[in-house]
């Protein structure tokens, strides 16, 4: 199995968020993401709820080139390949 890179998960959020307007995106269990005033970024999800005054840039300093997923989230690949939204 190829592994992740971070431009290929970030443009995949993006084509995955556009053919889903309005709908935010899970990321892992405790973040999503979705386009905000025209922008991709993240936000934290705690017990299915969030706050869109805390969004965040999607950054690669989170990224673990290593193993090629999110910092600490080895569920990367699955919530990429099977999307789960909030709304």
């Amino acid at each position: 199995m190829k592994k992740l890179t971070f431009p290929a998960v970030v443009a995949r959020y993006a084509e995955i968020l556009a053919a889903n307007p309005g709908r935010i995106m899970m990321m892992d269990a405790d973040n999503a993401a979705l386009i905000h005033k025209g922008e991709l970024v993240g936000v934290f999800v705690h017990k299915g709820s969030y706050d869109l005054a805390e969004v965040y840039d999607l950054e690669s300093d989170a990224w673990d080139d290593t193993l090629g997923q999110w910092a600490g989230h080895d569920e990367t690949r699955d919530y990429l390949d099977n999307p789960r939204f909030l709304n």
